[in-house]
């Protein structure tokens, strides 16, 4: 039986944000129908050269749908441990600060815990 490889911490990371993007359907809070639920970006793109990047597209989902999102990172400390994991770190702050800059003060839209 094969050995499947495990991705490095920032790719798992990125990787799920991607899943759960793609399949905005099965997520219960939206005020959507899922029939109605779709987004104006690749989702399997986001964070890619060619994609959107995570603050566009966390952005996207809040002005449309007028929810928060919340990222919940178990292990958090194994992305410390590479540069690449250092790197998806100050990509997520930067689009946390994105997006919060971009409501008003009171609301805090974005968490990542």
């Amino acid at each position: 039986m094969p050995i499947r490889a495990t991705p490095p911490p920032s790719e798992a990371v990125l990787s799920k944000v991607r899943e759960s993007l793609a399949d905005l359907s099965r997520l219960s809070f939206l005020k959507a129908k899922p029939s109605a639920v779709s987004l104006q970006f690749d989702a399997k793109q986001v964070g890619t050269p060619t994609g959107v990047s995570l603050a566009q597209a966390f952005s996207e989902i809040i002005a449309t749908y007028d929810v928060n999102v919340v990222l919940i990172i178990d292990e958090i400390q194994e992305l410390l441990r590479s540069e690449a994991g250092l790197n998806q770190l100050a990509a997520l702050k930067a689009a946390r600060d994105a997006v919060t800059a971009a409501w008003s003060p009171q609301y805090r839209r974005i968490s990542v815990m």
